[in-house]
């Protein structure tokens, strides 16, 4: 049987820790407690690159990372909670460098707000390139989403001066007029009915 608890001395060429510097004696080293830590370490990486791959398969049917909190695979594993841990463990922190190069170079989008920007904006870029201009009724819903309200939302915000600078030159970019051709003709933005 042997002893699971050994009492170790370093040797001249072993590094040695501060612990063992400022606590002089024999000290225990339980190599048990360390396997344990590296098989739970293993299958945490394993766990993680398994989401990761059902990530990459949800880009590759769905074309993007944007997974809804709610989203359970087929099998019944809660992937949306997953996705929305990742964002948090790096908001925090604790997310390994590597899971977030391995995530961004996937196109993982660590800001949902910036997200659904980008898409409305992408939208607009849609109606502008289907019908010649960025004339958006303010009821205008395209693709389920209220893009009239959000045009006259972005208009809002610049007027304010609380639109984030980095989407002004991307609206400003396409040519996007901060007036829209109503408040231009009629000196006043349209009513909301």
């Amino acid at each position: 049987m042997t002893n699971i608890f050994q009492t170790t001395q370093p040797t001249p060429d072993e590094p040695v820790s501060a612990y063992e510097i400022l606590v002089p004696g024999p000290h225990i080293h339980d190599e048990s407690a360390e396997r344990a830590e590296t098989k739970t370490k293993l299958k945490h990486d394993q766990k993680w690159n398994g989401m990761f791959q059902i990530l990459l398969e949800y880009k590759a049917n769905h074309g993007h990372c944007n997974v809804q909190r709610d989203y359970r695979t087929k099998s019944g594993k809660h992937f949306g909670e997953w996705v929305t841990k990742q964002r948090t463990y790096k908001r925090k922190g604790s997310l390994d460098a590597r899971r977030i190069t391995l995530l961004e170079q996937a196109g993982f989008s660590w800001n949902i707000n910036d997200m659904k920007w980008d898409e409305t904006c992408n939208l607009l870029m849609k109606y502008r390139a289907k019908h010649g201009d960025f004339d958006v009724r303010d009821h205008h819903v395209e693709e389920g989403k209220q893009l009239g309200y959000w045009v006259r939302k972005q208009r809002n915000l610049k007027r304010l001066g609380v639109l984030k600078k980095s989407r002004v030159v991307r609206l400003e970019e396409a040519g996007f007029p901060w007036k829209s051709n109503y408040t231009l003709m009629h000196g006043h933005t349209q009513s909301i009915r």
